[in-house]
């Protein structure tokens, strides 16, 4: 059993050699040579810890005062890891080190990734209005950028001499039917004219609506109104009252933001685990306590060479248009790593170069395992190799056993014993 003297030792390794503590030595309540039940006491010097003696007394090497090591029969037990010693901890002392255990299981693990995001259009939802014939802008009924349009309302008037003579070629064309002509070539030809003339008229963006009232009429409109194909929000507004327009200007464009992207950067080896149809949340800084369900629909095929990301697009909701684009917003992506073998995460200790747990074995006795985690998110570690289900390891008062096991280790490997 670890005495209270080499309990203090512990914690002097522990938090003493970060503060730069120096040939401390901890000394016995009492001094000389002592026998235990078990056989004759040991002593060590705390700095030349290869050093053993079976009396009291001062270190030759050092000239430190030497320290009880404990019984001959009472050395630490060996550990499949080098450095490391299985030690034994009474129950008093495990409730000053105030150590705890969680069971080692398996279970459905998830993993939350959390990434810097912003808000975008989505592309798929935004239109451009532009001429296909030349003209002058007669009237601007958009008056300004953020404006609401819906489907079917008038967004600006146009004057035309090509679409004016293009209402008058329709005119003509059913002026003229197909029975009035003497041959059945004839009819023919008057019947494609006529529908050659109509759909040109679609084609120049006229809708059904504005071509049967022409035909009602009768009479060719000099300026003629021209209507949203779509809903949203006016994004640009490029010509104004007055302006001639060739064909194929872009005069509006207009965005539907029932719907927005959110674009992610996850780091290049977290991007791997993110599948498309993945579940996300939203939170934005403007909101704060409300947060936003969306899933992942495309993951980008590249990486960023500078930043080392890969950008995950999110679809995200909008019905009452309560976000808005060029919002900076946090995602969180969960990923179903399904069915594993997992354990606290703060069972775990990291040396740099293995990984290490404490298992309890019953008894007081606490062995080092070397393991190899996985993923590690939530609180918990999904582990690869080193633990078997229903295993028992520490999870609090770990880094006291750690250093307890490293001086035990230290203590108990190759020694020089002297006998003066």
């Amino acid at each position: 059993m670890i005495s209270r003297r080499l309990f203090l030792v512990a914690i002097v390794i522990a938090f003493g050699a970060g503060a730069g503590v120096v040939g401390l030595a901890l000394r016995p309540r009492s001094s000389g040579a002592s026998t235990s039940a078990t056989g004759p006491t040991l002593y060590y010097c705390p700095m030349q810890t290869s050093y053993r003696s079976d009396r009291a007394g001062d270190c030759p090497i050092c000239n430190m005062k030497l320290v009880p090591l404990g019984s001959a029969k009472t050395l630490p037990m060996a550990s499949g890891i080098e450095g490391h010693a299985t030690v034994t901890i009474d129950p008093e002392h495990r409730r000053l080190i105030g150590i705890r255990t969680s069971l080692v299981e398996k279970k459905r693990a998830t993993r939350t990734l959390r990434a810097a995001g912003r808000l975008e259009v989505d592309e798929r939802k935004l239109a451009t209005v532009s001429l296909k014939f030349s003209g002058w802008i007669e009237e601007m009924r958009v008056t300004s950028v953020g404006g609401l349009v819906k489907r079917g309302d008038p967004l600006f008037v146009v004057y035309s001499p090509d679409l004016l003579e293009a209402q008058r070629n329709f005119l003509k064309a059913r002026e003229t039917p197909a029975s009035a002509t003497p041959s059945s070539t004839g009819g023919v030809f008057a019947t494609e004219r006529l529908r050659t003339a109509r759909e040109r008229l679609l084609l120049w963006d006229l809708t059904e609506d504005q071509v049967r009232a022409l035909e009602a009429s009768g009479k060719p409109e000099a300026a003629v109104t021209m209507l949203a194909k779509v809903s949203g929000v006016v994004t640009r507004r490029a010509a104004v009252q007055g302006s001639f327009v060739e064909a194929g200007k872009e005069i509006v464009d207009v965005a539907d933001l029932s719907s927005l992207w959110v674009l992610a950067d996850v780091y290049a080896n977290e991007a791997p685990l993110v599948a498309v149809g993945c579940d996300a949340t939203i939170a934005l800084d403007s909101q704060p306590g409300n947060s936003f369900a969306g899933k992942v629909d495309t993951v980008y095929p590249f990486v960023d060479p500078a930043t080392r990301t890969a950008r995950v697009r999110i679809q995200v909701p909008n019905p009452d248009g309560v976000l808005r684009p060029g919002t900076y917003a946090t995602v969180s992506i969960a990923i179903d790593l399904g069915e594993q073998l997992v354990v606290d995460d703060g069972a775990v200790l990291d040396t740099g170069s293995r990984q290490i747990v404490f298992v309890d074995d019953g008894d007081g006795r606490f062995e080092p395992r070397e393991v190899t985690i996985g993923e590690r998110s939530d609180g918990i570690a999904v582990v690869r190799t080193g633990l078997a289900v229903g295993e028992r390891v520490v999870t609090s008062g770990n880094f006291l056993i750690d250093s307890e096991s490293r001086l035990r280790a230290a203590l108990g490997g190759d020694t020089h014993t002297g006998d003066r």
